[in-house]
């Protein structure tokens, strides 16, 4: 598609009688909790892939992996990447 063309596919967007198909597969929802105890986790929505870092701190974290309530796996590391099979096009590129 054209960038030129955007109003065109923004109309059959808006329009609820154009049929127009939306996968959702490469989306995620990423819940993170806090080991500083808070109750509620962040909740992001995310396209392709989700990058989590332990930001300034030094050193590495503990991090637990859950895929759908099931506990995936724990790593040390000083961040974590979970991407779809589009989103991780990127970083198998990019090793």
């Amino acid at each position: 598609h054209d960038i030129r063309d955007f109003r065109t596919t923004l109309r059959r967007v808006i329009d609820a009688e154009q049929e127009l198909y939306c996968t959702l597969r490469t989306r995620l929802r990423c819940q993170v909790w806090s080991s500083l105890g808070d109750s509620e986790p962040y909740v992001h929505h995310c396209l392709n892939e989700v990058v989590i870092d332990k930001g300034a701190n030094p050193g590495l974290g503990t991090w637990d992996c859950f895929v759908d309530g099931l506990h995936v796996t724990t790593v040390q590391a000083d961040g974590l990447i979970v991407a779809t099979p589009s989103g991780s096009t990127g970083y198998n590129l990019a090793v």
